[in-house]
């Protein structure tokens, strides 16, 4: 079972010890344990969550980059072949 810092505490004053024993255990987790502050959290979360965000997006251009690319160059294709039939070649005439 997880406990916070003040549940523990509260567990070891519960503790059938003698009251020396109690205080200073209470003293030892009162110096060891910290407690995380959320809000922190939260906001490193949010980053990290802005940089997937961020990284996805490039990570799909990259390839709609190289779809339009290719598309770009079969339009090209189709105007340069259009662009060789429409020359007549004198001497067959």
């Amino acid at each position: 079972m997880k406990m916070s810092k003040e549940e523990f505490i509260t567990y070891v004053d519960g503790l059938e010890i003698d009251e020396d024993k109690k205080i200073e255990l209470m003293e030892n987790i009162s110096d060891s344990f910290e407690e995380f502050d959320d809000t922190e959290y939260k906001k490193i979360i949010e980053e990290k969550d802005g940089k997937i965000e961020e990284l996805r997006k490039k990570y799909k251009e990259r390839f709609m980059e190289k779809i339009d690319d290719k598309v770009d160059d079969k339009i090209e294709d189709i105007k340069d072949d259009d662009e060789e039939e429409k020359v007549i070649n004198i001497k067959e005439i």
